[in-house]
């Protein structure tokens, strides 16, 4: 008779993560609410800066850190993104490595039926949000049009590395004028290589869950 041994499985670890929008924000409700869970300091994440995007350093260092099955804690959901598009990708990232999310809100609680509520109302309102981002651009767009302004992109004297390094910037959090002082650039060119950004780039950035 064969026996066969199980690989043991590691267990479980919960992690911490907690994110303000500036620097003058402050840490302190986020920090007692994992504390009070039992988080310890070494083991939370955080990130300074717009949770408009996912290119977050410490949310990319808790990724690298996180395995099947851990748990990560956030103060409220809203910390894993600025908009309820980017906190369900956020979700999602997290689930796809199969790591659970957990919100120390209790009107927050992602687990059973409460759970699935919460989801569903999420995708309602990203769908929303989605809508009215498309909205304003089209009217931007008509706008122009209305104006004799050309509908198309506007032309830049910038090189295109320069313009896509811009629009990383602003995508990361950076502020219009730290982008000029960071750069050396006029606040012109800046709004010149942010109004690049067009509808496909918009439509793109959806995750699959909304198409």
């Amino acid at each position: 008779m064969t026996t066969t041994h199980e690989e043991p499985t590691s267990p479980a670890i919960t992690w911490g993560y907690r994110r303000k929008s500036s620097l003058q924000q402050s840490y302190e409700r986020q920090t007692k609410a994992l504390s009070d869970l039992g988080i310890p300091e070494e083991r939370v994440f955080e990130d300074a800066m717009s949770g408009k995007t996912m290119n977050r350093p410490g949310w990319q260092n808790l990724l690298s850190h996180v395995r099947a099955n851990d748990i990560v804690w956030v103060d409220g959901l809203d910390r894993l993104g600025r908009s309820t598009l980017a906190t369900l990708q956020a979700m999602e990232e997290l689930e796809q490595r199969g790591v659970h999310v957990r919100s120390a809100k209790p009107v927050e609680d992602l687990q059973g039926a409460t759970g699935e509520l919460i989801r569903q109302i999420m995708l309602v309102m990203a769908q929303w949000e989605r809508r009215q981002m498309l909205e304003r651009v089209a009217e931007a767009r008509a706008a122009r049009v209305a104006a004799g302004l050309p509908a198309g992109r506007p032309k830049t004297a910038l090189a295109d590395k320069q313009v896509r390094h811009i629009q990383a910037l602003r995508a990361a959090g950076y502020s219009v004028r730290q982008i000029v002082a960071d750069l050396g650039i006029s606040r012109a060119s800046v709004y010149r290589a942010l109004a690049l950004l067009s509808t496909p780039e918009v439509e793109q950035s959806v995750p699959s869950i909304l198409v």
